[in-house]
Protein backbone atom coordinates (compact mmCIF):
# COMPACT_ATOMS: atom_id res chain seq x y z
CA UNK A 1 0.00 0.00 0.00
CA UNK A 2 1.42 3.34 -1.00
CA UNK A 3 1.99 5.77 1.86
CA UNK A 4 -0.07 8.95 1.56
CA UNK A 5 2.23 11.31 3.42
CA UNK A 6 5.63 12.86 2.97
CA UNK A 7 8.45 13.50 5.43
CA UNK A 8 11.04 16.15 4.70
CA UNK A 9 14.21 14.15 5.21
CA UNK A 10 16.51 17.17 5.41
CA UNK A 11 14.58 18.58 8.37
CA UNK A 12 14.79 15.34 10.33
CA UNK A 13 18.32 14.03 10.00
CA UNK A 14 21.69 14.83 11.53
CA UNK A 15 25.12 14.90 9.92
CA UNK A 16 25.47 11.20 10.71
CA UNK A 17 22.94 10.22 8.07
CA UNK A 18 24.36 8.99 4.81
CA UNK A 19 23.08 9.67 1.31
CA UNK A 20 22.07 6.05 0.75
CA UNK A 21 19.97 6.22 3.92
CA UNK A 22 18.09 9.17 2.43
CA UNK A 23 17.35 7.16 -0.73
CA UNK A 24 16.01 4.21 1.23
CA UNK A 25 14.08 6.45 3.62
CA UNK A 26 12.31 8.18 0.73
CA UNK A 27 11.50 4.88 -0.99
CA UNK A 28 9.95 3.46 2.18
CA UNK A 29 7.75 6.43 3.06
CA UNK A 30 6.50 6.66 -0.52
CA UNK A 31 5.73 2.95 -0.92
CA UNK A 32 4.80 1.56 2.50
CA UNK A 33 2.01 2.65 4.82
CA UNK A 34 2.61 3.52 8.46
CA UNK A 35 2.98 0.54 10.74
CA UNK A 36 4.92 -1.65 8.30
CA UNK A 37 7.37 -4.05 9.95
CA UNK A 38 11.01 -3.28 9.11
CA UNK A 39 14.11 -5.33 9.94
CA UNK A 40 17.61 -4.00 9.31
CA UNK A 41 20.53 -6.43 9.16
CA UNK A 42 23.75 -4.76 10.24
CA UNK A 43 21.94 -1.82 11.79
CA UNK A 44 25.13 -0.04 12.91
CA UNK A 45 24.41 3.36 14.44
CA UNK A 46 20.69 2.86 13.74
CA UNK A 47 20.40 6.22 12.00
CA UNK A 48 17.76 5.11 9.53
CA UNK A 49 15.81 3.04 12.05
CA UNK A 50 15.72 5.99 14.43
CA UNK A 51 14.21 8.17 11.72
CA UNK A 52 11.66 5.53 10.69
CA UNK A 53 10.74 4.53 14.24
CA UNK A 54 8.08 7.21 14.61
CA UNK A 55 5.86 5.75 11.90
CA UNK A 56 7.02 2.13 11.47
CA UNK A 57 7.67 -0.96 13.56
CA UNK A 58 11.47 -1.21 13.38
CA UNK A 59 13.94 -3.85 14.56
CA UNK A 60 17.69 -4.08 14.06
CA UNK A 61 20.32 -6.81 14.26
CA UNK A 62 24.06 -6.20 14.64
CA UNK A 63 26.98 -8.24 15.96
CA UNK A 64 28.82 -5.20 17.36
CA UNK A 65 27.62 -4.89 20.95
CA UNK A 66 28.67 -1.23 21.48
CA UNK A 67 26.55 -0.32 18.43
CA UNK A 68 23.70 -2.54 19.66
CA UNK A 69 23.84 -0.76 23.01
CA UNK A 70 23.97 2.60 21.22
CA UNK A 71 20.75 1.76 19.38
CA UNK A 72 19.06 0.49 22.52
CA UNK A 73 19.82 3.76 24.28
CA UNK A 74 17.79 5.44 21.53
CA UNK A 75 14.85 3.27 22.59
CA UNK A 76 15.09 0.96 19.59
CA UNK A 77 14.70 -2.83 19.53
CA UNK A 78 18.15 -4.07 18.53
CA UNK A 79 19.39 -7.66 18.83
CA UNK A 80 23.04 -8.62 19.28
CA UNK A 81 23.48 -11.45 16.77
CA UNK A 82 25.74 -12.60 13.97
CA UNK A 83 23.50 -12.45 10.90
CA UNK A 84 25.62 -15.08 9.11
CA UNK A 85 25.13 -17.62 11.92
CA UNK A 86 22.03 -16.79 13.92
CA UNK A 87 19.55 -15.37 11.42
CA UNK A 88 17.94 -18.74 10.74
CA UNK A 89 16.78 -18.84 14.38
CA UNK A 90 15.30 -15.35 14.27
CA UNK A 91 11.51 -15.14 14.17
CA UNK A 92 9.16 -12.69 12.51
CA UNK A 93 7.56 -11.81 9.20
CA UNK A 94 8.60 -8.42 7.86
CA UNK A 95 7.35 -6.09 5.16
CA UNK A 96 10.87 -4.76 4.54
CA UNK A 97 14.33 -6.18 5.23
CA UNK A 98 17.21 -3.74 4.86
CA UNK A 99 20.75 -4.87 3.99
CA UNK A 100 22.56 -1.57 3.47
CA UNK A 101 26.31 -1.45 2.87
CA UNK A 102 26.59 -4.87 4.52
CA UNK A 103 26.89 -7.61 1.85
CA UNK A 104 30.43 -6.49 0.98
CA UNK A 105 31.47 -7.39 4.56
CA UNK A 106 30.00 -10.91 4.64
CA UNK A 107 31.72 -14.23 4.08
CA UNK A 108 28.39 -15.88 3.28
CA UNK A 109 26.20 -13.26 1.61
CA UNK A 110 24.05 -15.81 -0.24
CA UNK A 111 23.30 -17.68 2.98
CA UNK A 112 22.05 -14.46 4.54
CA UNK A 113 19.85 -13.76 1.51
CA UNK A 114 18.43 -17.28 1.68
CA UNK A 115 17.71 -16.92 5.41
CA UNK A 116 15.87 -13.66 4.70
CA UNK A 117 13.20 -15.56 2.77
CA UNK A 118 11.95 -17.11 6.01
CA UNK A 119 11.58 -13.66 7.55
CA UNK A 120 9.87 -11.93 4.66
CA UNK A 121 6.13 -11.55 4.16
CA UNK A 122 4.78 -12.80 0.85
CA UNK A 123 4.48 -9.24 -0.41
CA UNK A 124 7.65 -8.05 1.34
CA UNK A 125 10.77 -6.46 -0.13
CA UNK A 126 14.47 -6.79 0.57
CA UNK A 127 16.38 -3.56 -0.06
CA UNK A 128 20.11 -3.96 -0.73
CA UNK A 129 22.72 -1.25 -1.13
CA UNK A 130 26.36 -2.05 -1.99
CA UNK A 131 29.42 -0.10 -3.12
CA UNK A 132 29.83 -0.21 -6.90
CA UNK A 133 33.13 -1.84 -7.88
CA UNK A 134 33.17 0.37 -10.99
CA UNK A 135 32.89 3.62 -9.03
CA UNK A 136 34.91 6.12 -11.08
CA UNK A 137 36.78 7.55 -8.11
CA UNK A 138 37.91 4.04 -7.19
CA UNK A 139 39.18 3.43 -10.71
CA UNK A 140 41.09 6.72 -10.87
CA UNK A 141 42.42 6.77 -7.34
CA UNK A 142 43.59 3.26 -6.45
CA UNK A 143 44.46 4.38 -2.93
CA UNK A 144 40.75 3.94 -2.13
CA UNK A 145 41.26 0.20 -2.25
CA UNK A 146 43.26 0.57 0.97
CA UNK A 147 40.35 2.37 2.61
CA UNK A 148 37.97 -0.39 1.62
CA UNK A 149 40.32 -3.10 2.87
CA UNK A 150 40.60 -1.34 6.22
CA UNK A 151 36.82 -1.03 6.29
CA UNK A 152 36.50 -4.80 6.10
CA UNK A 153 35.24 -5.15 2.53
CA UNK A 154 35.81 -8.74 1.44
CA UNK A 155 33.38 -8.77 -1.53
CA UNK A 156 33.00 -6.43 -4.49
CA UNK A 157 29.89 -6.06 -6.61
CA UNK A 158 28.89 -4.68 -9.95
CA UNK A 159 25.38 -4.77 -11.43
CA UNK A 160 25.89 -8.19 -13.05
CA UNK A 161 27.26 -9.83 -9.90
CA UNK A 162 24.43 -8.47 -7.75
CA UNK A 163 21.89 -9.68 -10.30
CA UNK A 164 23.53 -13.13 -10.37
CA UNK A 165 23.51 -13.77 -6.62
CA UNK A 166 19.98 -12.46 -6.08
CA UNK A 167 18.23 -13.93 -9.13
CA UNK A 168 20.24 -16.97 -10.19
CA UNK A 169 21.59 -18.32 -6.91
CA UNK A 170 19.03 -17.10 -4.37
CA UNK A 171 15.95 -17.18 -6.63
CA UNK A 172 14.68 -13.68 -5.90
CA UNK A 173 12.88 -11.42 -8.34
CA UNK A 174 14.47 -8.03 -8.97
CA UNK A 175 11.84 -5.29 -8.80
CA UNK A 176 14.23 -2.41 -9.27
CA UNK A 177 17.98 -1.82 -9.55
CA UNK A 178 19.67 1.54 -9.95
CA UNK A 179 22.96 3.40 -9.57
CA UNK A 180 23.22 6.35 -7.20
CA UNK A 181 25.60 8.70 -5.48
CA UNK A 182 28.74 10.49 -6.59
CA UNK A 183 30.32 9.67 -9.95
CA UNK A 184 33.32 11.96 -10.27
CA UNK A 185 36.21 12.43 -7.82
CA UNK A 186 35.96 15.65 -5.84
CA UNK A 187 39.04 17.31 -7.41
CA UNK A 188 38.76 20.44 -5.23
CA UNK A 189 35.09 20.96 -6.02
CA UNK A 190 35.25 20.22 -9.74
CA UNK A 191 33.76 16.78 -9.13
CA UNK A 192 30.59 18.34 -7.72
CA UNK A 193 30.19 20.45 -10.83
CA UNK A 194 30.75 17.43 -13.08
CA UNK A 195 28.30 15.36 -11.04
CA UNK A 196 25.66 18.05 -11.38
CA UNK A 197 26.14 18.49 -15.13
CA UNK A 198 27.13 15.01 -16.32
CA UNK A 199 26.48 12.56 -13.48
CA UNK A 200 22.91 11.78 -14.50
CA UNK A 201 23.86 10.82 -18.05
CA UNK A 202 23.55 7.09 -18.71
CA UNK A 203 27.12 6.81 -19.99
CA UNK A 204 28.45 8.00 -16.62
CA UNK A 205 25.76 6.70 -14.27
CA UNK A 206 27.14 3.16 -14.22
CA UNK A 207 30.29 4.57 -12.57
CA UNK A 208 28.31 5.84 -9.54
CA UNK A 209 29.32 5.15 -5.96
CA UNK A 210 26.54 2.70 -5.13
CA UNK A 211 24.13 0.13 -6.51
CA UNK A 212 20.73 -0.25 -4.89
CA UNK A 213 18.59 -3.31 -5.53
CA UNK A 214 15.00 -3.96 -4.42
CA UNK A 215 14.04 -7.62 -4.55
CA UNK A 216 11.17 -9.87 -3.57
CA UNK A 217 10.68 -13.60 -3.16
CA UNK A 218 9.41 -15.59 -6.15
CA UNK A 219 7.50 -17.96 -3.87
Amino acid sequence: MKAKYKVKYEEAVSNYYQEYEKEVHDYIINNFAKGALILELGSGRCNLLELLDEDYNVTGIDNNFPLVNYGRKKGLTIFNRDIEKDLKDFHGLYDIILILQVLEHLEQPMKVLEDCKKLLKKSGKVIISVPNVHFLTRIINTSLYIDEYLSGHINAYDRTQLKTITEKYCDYKIDKMFFSGQVFPNMKGLGKILDKTLGSLRIFKRFSRRITCIISSKD
